[in-house]
């Protein structure tokens, strides 16, 4: 591969996200997140990613750091902003 190859490649992306509603610490205080973009619709399609990890019902240990709305604030955080609603508008 010549450079401008490299330079265009795709890579996919990961953020740590804090899980919400836990008090975990360490690396278990995480999810690995893979998202697209920072378009609102990537967020949310980040957050249904995760989610899918399990089937349904979700265990309640992990039920509580898995809910759309909280997963989705996390991540906005994570990226800079205040909440989810903030990028949405």
């Amino acid at each position: 591969m010549n450079m401008p190859d490299l330079l265009r490649a795709s890579r996919d992306v990961h953020v740590l996200t804090e899980k919400p509603n836990t008090e975990d610490w360490g690396s278990e205080r995480f999810w690995s997140m893979r998202i697209e973009g920072l378009h609102h619709d990537h967020i949310r399609g980040a957050v249904d990613e995760l989610r899918s990890r399990w089937s349904r019902p979700i265990p309640k240990q992990i039920a509580r750091s898995v809910k759309s709305v909280a997963l989705q604030d996390a991540l906005a955080r994570t990226l800079g902003a205040q909440s989810a609603s903030q990028i949405i508008h």
